[in-house]
């Protein structure tokens, strides 16, 4: 079985992902719970042929305190910051940087607010006046 041709190739990008994955880390992160989503990713071998780091990095803040999170894809990134907002901890998607062009695209989050039938009447319940006590 051939070599794969394409494997140098491949892991010069990762590795150019990889180095300015790092230099996003070292300009916008202050501790390590800024990268804590990404510890094995920066813990590889830049100039190892199995090196892998995704295209698309994206910047959440939970009180002004920046966290790096990774992705192959614009559309897995931005479902995974979207997962993040909305968790136990709601982190504010900020941006996402494409590690191999450096583009920037602020991150806008749009939320929706649906409102399901009503569960019974409201006749059952007591009427208020207008002090708030009921009759």
């Amino acid at each position: 079985m051939q070599p794969n041709k394409h494997a140098p190739a491949r892991a010069r990008r990762n590795a150019l992902r990889l180095e300015a994955l790092h230099e996003l880390v070292a300009r916008r992160t202050h501790d390590e719970w800024g990268t804590s989503y990404i510890e094995e990713i920066l813990a590889q071998d830049p100039h190892a042929l199995d090196t892998r780091c995704p295209r698309y990095a994206g910047i959440l803040e939970e009180s002004r305190d920046p966290t790096v999170i990774v992705a192959d894809t614009a559309e897995q990134l931005a479902h995974d910051m979207g997962a993040l907002a909305d968790g136990d901890l709601p982190l504010v998607p900020v941006e996402l940087v494409d590690l191999e062009s450096d583009t920037r695209r602020l991150a806008h989050r749009r939320s929706t607010i649906a409102f399901l039938p009503a569960l019974g009447p409201i006749a059952d319940r007591p009427k208020m006046r207008a002090s708030g006590v009921s009759q």
